[in-house]
C-alpha cells in the first residue's frame, strides 16, 4: 500500500521527479492540498505571492528574485495532485 493511500490526508507525498519537476499528491481537497503546499513551500523558504488559476506562484526568500509556479490537478474526488519545478522541490526535499 502506497504512503498516499495509507496516510489520512494532511501532507503532501512526493510521488516522483523527473526532466526538471516533482510530482506530489494530496490526499484530500484542493483547498487544504494549497494550504499544505503554501505551508511546506513557506517552511522551505519560498513565499507565496499569487495564485492564477491552478498555479501557484512562489518567489524565493533569499533575496534572489527567484520565482517558481506549481501547478494543481484534481486527480479524482480524493487526490489533487500537485507539479513542482526542481528549485522548489529541492528547497521543500
Amino acid at each position: 500500500m502506497s504512503a498516499v493511500q495509507q496516510g489520512n490526508g494532511g501532507e503532501l507525498v512526493k510521488l516522483t521527479a523527473l526532466q526538471g519537476q516533482a510530482w506530489y499528491a494530496y490526499r484530500g481537497n484542493q483547498a487544504e492540498g494549497s494550504r499544505q503546499l503554501i505551508r511546506n513551500a513557506g517552511e522551505a523558504q519560498w513565499s507565496f505571492k499569487e495564485q492564477l488559476g491552478a498555479g501557484y506562484i512562489f518567489e524565493a526568500e533569499d533575496g534572489s528574485e527567484r520565482e517558481a509556479v506549481a501547478v494543481s490537478q484534481m486527480w479524482t474526488r480524493s487526490y489533487v495532485l500537485y507539479k513542482v519545478p526542481a528549485a522548489l522541490d529541492e528547497a521543500m526535499d
